[in-house]
Formats: structure tokens, C-alpha cells, sequence
């Protein structure tokens, strides 16, 4: 087995924990509920990755911010530790903050939409930086708390970080994309420009993501 996978398979029980810890955290922005917390654990786990972290505000839920690895280019990674509301909660089949595996599909609420995606990548860098040794570009790490009542403070941050939000490339859904109509910098416009490959020459770039199939709607069917 080529080590990258061997190591995961390895890490398998520690990251599925981890993953399930981030889940039982109630973060549901539109309540203001378990924020800190899940802050707390992003910018916890980030820091095991030896990653420059900072917290930074712009007047609602921090964005957990850092960088990482050297190189010509850079790749920013978009992610959000916030949730939907899980109610009504009659409907669930499993308590929405209590992860459960059925059918070899976890549910719980914000198991893929997006905590999934947040872990993977995060484990996924863990899992090159034992195998391989130093990350192929730089990275730069940007999760939101606010994604799922609109992202309402990232055009702010945005604004008044542009000289952090300089990527070669993006990875992630940009949620801010919804906002282009507001008042975003050139730069905020330019980090958040939707393209398809990482581009001959410098220029942001957004990579679609690879969305987990890990069914959370009550119910059964896939979402969020």
C-alpha cells in the first residue's frame, strides 16, 4: 500500500474521532450556539499541524486564519466550522449532535456541510506531512463561522485583510461568491474568481471540491 494511504488507514480511528468530536459540537451560527467551541478545536488542530494561527473578527464570528508550508505559489483553503439549525428535531432518526454510523454513512448535523470537508483536508495535510515531508506549495487557511446565515462578516474581513487573502488558487466553495454584488474589495473580487484548473501562470483559481457522500438530512437523504 503506498504510505500516504497506509498512514490514513493507520490514523483511521483517531481521525474518525476527532471528525465526530468536531460534530458534537451544537455550532449553529443562526443560534449562536457552540462557536467558541468549535473554534477553539479548529484552531486547536491546526496548531498540531504546526500552522501559524490567528483568530481574527470583523465584528461577528472569528475567522480562524493561518498559514503554512513555502513556495511560489499559494493555495487558499476555504472551509466553515457553522452549522444549520437541526430542527425539527422529531424528524431526526439519531440525535443530530451525536454521530452515528448506519450503512457505513455517518448523519449527524453538519457532517458533510461542512465539518466533513473541513476534517478531510486537515488530516489530509497531516497525512502528506508524514509521508512526503514538506506540503508541494504554501497554504493559506481561511474558516468562517458564518457561512450558513450568509457569510455576514467575511466581506468585512475581507476588506480589511486583503493583504492576507493573496492565493494562487482556491479550494473550497467560496460562499463569499454570493456576495459579489456587495461591497468587496478588488482583491476580496480576485481571490473569489471561479475558474476550473490551477492556472498556467499566477492567478486565483478556484478548485471545485470533492463533496464526502455522509447523508445528515433527517431522514436518510443525503445534504447537509
Amino acid at each position: 500500500m503506498e504510505p500516504f494511504q497506509a498512514y490514513i488507514e493507520a490514523q483511521k480511528e483517531r481521525f474518525l474521532g476527532e471528525y465526530f468530536d468536531l460534530l458534537r459540537i451544537p455550532s449553529v451560527a443562526a443560534q449562536g450556539t457552540g462557536l467558541h467551541e468549535a473554534v477553539e478545536m479548529v484552531r486547536q488542530r491546526l496548531e498540531r499541524l504546526g500552522t501559524d494561527v490567528r483568530l481574527i473578527s470583523a465584528g461577528g464570528a472569528p475567522v480562524v486564519y493561518g498559514t503554512m508550508g513555502k513556495g511560489p505559489r499559494r493555495l487558499m483553503i476555504y472551509d466553515h466550522y457553522d452549522v444549520q439549525p437541526a430542527e425539527p428535531l422529531d424528524l431526526w432518526e439519531s440525535p443530530p449532535f451525536e454521530p452515528t454510523i448506519r450503512d457505513g454513512k455517518v448523519y449527524a448535523r453538519g457532517a458533510s456541510d461542512n465539518k466533513g470537508n473541513l476534517m478531510l483536508r486537515l488530516q489530509a495535510i497531516e497525512a502528506w506531512l508524514a509521508t512526503k515531508g514538506d506540503l508541494p506549495c504554501a497554504l493559506t487557511l481561511v474558516i468562517e463561522g458564518e457561512e450558513e446565515i450568509g457569510s455576514r462578516t467575511l466581506p468585512a474581513f475581507c476588506h480589511d485583510h486583503t493583504d492576507l487573502l493573496q492565493p494562487t488558487a482556491v479550494c473550497g466553495k467560496p460562499a463569499a461568491s454570493r456576495l459579489m454584488g456587495g461591497p468587496w474589495s478588488s482583491a476580496a473580487q480576485r481571490v473569489f474568481n471561479m475558474s476550473n484548473w490551477w492556472p498556467a501562470e499566477p492567478r486565483p483559481t478556484c478548485i471545485p471540491r470533492l463533496r464526502p457522500s455522509c447523508p445528515t438530512r433527517p431522514g436518510g437523504s443525503p445534504g447537509r
